[in-house]
């Protein structure tokens, strides 16, 4: 971990500044975001190397996170919590419910709500999770609903105004207060966020956005979005079984070529490469969770549709760096939040 200045003061350099990134496994990756049963596939078979920083502050929980790899989350927002949120910098590809997220782009997620984020290598983003009892009276009503009925996280981008800098300045110290945090040497100068004066000034930054500040995607867009999230509910639901390509074109009412087009636009893969991902990082978590006198890797691997146990384990190593035996044996990497 690099060292930083205890002074209070944000480095000049905030804006490209680094953390040293380092392995980061899928169990131990979705204990870091603290949120409950996310649904992550990783896209990229390199080793996924990554910086994931958090603060907590009372009920509240600031989380500062780099990668070098590309994923897909998604999860349900607790009844009790909201999510504010900042990119500083987003990779390739990088999106929210299908619509492309860029830098400077800030988002939230109220309370029971479902996101779906896309996020490319090289994404640069913080986030505050915050329960819905500690703000003022009538602080969440300021963060209005999205005009777009399955945009379901609101989606602008911080420029062009005072109200705007002032949010993306917020943001830049929250991630600095989490790095700091992170280093020991310098965890005891870290000083509370101000989590009413960011609630307050996301909400008035929403309110003001207007025209091009406020992001979107076209109608093909918005179809493969569709496409891959009814292919991806077939998947989950028939697991154990063998799926062909027909299948998941039957299942999301489209065309080959549509299948096609629509994986690659929004994940960059093929569809036999998404359900092949999806399948061992379903297996991963199976195993990361299980009880290794009550489970074993082959009921796991059968459980997910893959029979081919030497196949299984090689395609799993390869993904993981590690044999499914050994994600197994080996205790979870973390406690999960409940709803």
């Amino acid at each position: 971990m690099a060292s930083f200045r205890p002074d209070g003061l944000i480095p000049a350099s905030q804006g490209t500044a680094g953390v040293q990134l380092s392995h980061c496994d899928l169990a131990m990756f979705i204990a870091q975001l603290k949120s409950s049963r996310m649904q992550v596939l990783l896209l990229d078979t390199a080793d996924p190397q990554a910086f994931v920083g958090s603060l907590k502050q009372g009920q509240s929980f600031a989380c500062s996170s780099e990668y070098c790899f590309g994923f897909r989350a998604r999860f349900v927002m607790p009844a009790d919590f909201f999510l504010l949120g900042y990119m500083h910098r987003a990779g390739d590809n990088s999106w929210c419910q299908g619509v492309p997220m860029t830098a400077d782009t800030a988002f939230s997620v109220m309370p029971g709500q479902t996101a779906d984020f896309m996020f490319g290598a090289g994404t640069r983003v913080t986030h505050v999770l915050l329960p819905t009892g500690g703000m003022r009276p009538g602080s969440l009503k300021a963060l209005p609903a999205p005009a777009e009925p399955r945009l379901f996280v609101k989606l602008f981008q911080t420029a062009g105004n005072d109200t705007f800098a002032r949010l993306e300045k917020i943001y830049q110290q929250i991630r600095w207060k989490v790095i700091l945090q992170a280093d020991a040497a310098y965890s005891s100068f870290v000083t509370p966020i101000d989590l009413q004066a960011l609630v307050e000034c996301h909400a008035a930054a929403s309110l003001s956005a207007t025209g091009k500040s406020i992001l979107g995607c076209c109608r093909s867009r918005r179809k493969h979005y569709r496409v891959v999230e009814r292919t991806e509910h077939f998947i989950r639901a028939n697991l154990g079984v063998d799926i062909y390509l027909s299948d998941m074109c039957d299942a999301a009412e489209v065309s080959e070529r549509t299948l096609r087009y629509a994986c690659q636009d929004l994940l960059g893969i093929s569809p036999m490469r998404f359900l092949s991902s999806l399948r061992l990082c379903v297996a991963f978590i199976e195993l990361n969770e299980a009880d290794a006198s009550r489970r074993s890797v082959k009921s796991v691997a059968m459980d997910c549709g893959m029979h081919d146990l030497s196949r299984f384990a090689e395609a799993y190593k390869r993904l993981f760096g590690e044999l499914p035996h050994d994600t197994l044996l080996r205790p979870s990497s973390g406690e999960w939040m409940t709803n």
